[in-house]
């Protein structure tokens, strides 16, 4: 059986979260980010907005690595403690406003989300991020 070919946006897609996973590691370290977890292996990258909403699904001030168990646990446990902390973590991280924000993106359609020409827009932006993003830890090391 052949495989189908990816459509265009699809790869693009598939770069943009790859950058997000770069950001993102760039910006928490490579750790779980439950308090307390100091697990570095086999981290998956989670949105603490459901990954449903595609307004905000590149968004990487929603974006944190967990282990394995702590993003089971959240995933299918939902308002309870882990999904709770994750939360907590990340508005204060952003702050109030920024966290209403996002909620309120989350709540709108994307029907662009599948086309060529929204991913080359999120790539460009997510290209920019990781840029600012390494200079300043770059900046941070050299001081």
């Amino acid at each position: 059986m052949k495989r189908r070919k990816k459509p265009a946006w699809r790869k693009l897609y598939d770069e943009n979260w790859e950058l997000c996973r770069e950001i993102v590691k760039l910006r928490d370290g490579y750790v779980c980010r439950i308090p307390g977890c100091e697990k570095r292996e086999k981290l998956q990258l989670d949105h603490v907005i459901s990954r449903n909403c595609k307004t905000t699904f590149f968004e990487t001030d929603i974006l944190g690595y967990l282990c394995p168990d702590h993003h089971t646990h959240k995933s299918f446990r939902k308002n309870q403690w882990v999904d709770l902390t994750v939360r907590d973590i990340c508005k204060e991280m952003v702050g109030d406003n920024r966290w209403d924000g996002l909620l309120f993106e989350s709540r709108k359609l994307c029907p662009r989300f599948a086309t060529l020409g929204y991913q080359e827009e999120i790539n460009a932006l997510l290209k920019k991020e990781k840029e600012i993003l390494m200079k300043e830890v770059h900046e941070k090391q050299d001081a």
